[in-house]
């Protein structure tokens, strides 16, 4: 059990019942956190199936009947539903409540606060769990996902620090490693170690799949197969991720291109020398 496994909060509410929410709910239950688990997904089977696996406790297709009756909410849903669950869920704000969310992009949530003049929330609280992997669902879930994992929180400026007390404890508890983050620089950071390397692995993955399609022999690799596996994330997840974050990601891939062509500029220039120290100034650099 872990230090923080004694929270200040006695029934939680899972909003998400996919990989991130079910992995979350197994994880509090992995770490024997004592509080009870409501669970709420707008699919019924996910629900149904986290509730005949002991994932969650109480089940409910109202998201108002999870949120009402728990201290703390947790907002799992994917990235294309932002404005509506957190539509769904205003009426908590500034309440006794403590809201935090596991959204990728954090832009989206600052503009649905602006524009419903809502920044100086102070039960607010986002988080960015950096746990995953190509699967979804509740059936993929794991225990242990979040376990040696980094979670970024970011905090409003209005924010009260019993709310940021609270969503930290919860990460800790998981064994989680929380860092601070300015919200404002947060999508920029994660564009960078996170969305821009999914962009390049299904663009990968869509050449690969254009050579398989053209040639009779392809032997596959375990290099490939490491290059290829996070393009088999869920499309519909990553496309609103990437487009969302779409301007940090198009300066990349425009440098990455200028990259690209220095590389095939010295490949035909057939000097080996200039290869390898593009190879090995390059990796100097990380």
């Amino acid at each position: 059990m872990h230090k923080n496994s004694a929270l200040d909060f006695k029934n939680i509410a899972i909003v998400g019942l996919g990989l991130i929410g079910s992995s979350l709910c197994k994880a509090i239950k992995d770490n024997n956190i004592p509080v009870n688990i409501f669970g709420s997904d707008i699919n019924l089977d996910a629900l149904e199936y986290a509730k005949n696996n002991n994932i969650i406790d109480e089940p409910c297709i109202n998201i108002d009947d999870a949120v009402v009756n728990s201290e703390l909410i947790v907002l799992c849903t994917p990235t294309y539903e932002t404005d509506n669950i957190l539509s769904s869920i205003t009426k908590f704000f500034d309440t006794d409540k403590v809201v935090t969310d596991t959204f990728s992009i954090k832009d989206p949530v600052l503009k649905f606060l602006e524009n419903n003049k809502m920044l100086k929330v102070r039960n607010f609280v986002m988080s960015h769990p950096i746990a995953g992997n190509e699967n979804s669902g509740a059936e993929n879930s794991l225990s242990n996902l979040y376990s040696g994992t980094n979670t970024i929180v970011c905090s409003l400026s209005n924010t009260k620090n019993s709310s940021i007390v609270s969503v930290k404890n919860l990460w800790e508890a998981l064994g989680s490693n929380v860092i601070d983050l300015d919200v404002n620089i947060h999508d920029k950071v994660l564009g960078v170690s996170s969305h821009f390397p999914h962009a390049l692995s299904y663009l990968l993955a869509n050449l690969i799949d254009e050579y398989r399609n053209s040639n009779e022999l392809f032997i596959n690799t375990q290099s490939l197969d490491g290059m290829l596996r996070i393009s088999k994330s869920d499309p519909k997840l990553w496309s609103s991720i990437i487009y969302e974050n779409r301007e940090i990601i198009s300066v990349l891939l425009n440098k990455y291109s200028d990259k690209l062509d220095t590389l095939v500029n010295i490949i035909n220039s057939k000097d080996v020398a200039d290869l390898e120290y593009f190879l090995t100034n390059d990796k100097s650099k990380k």
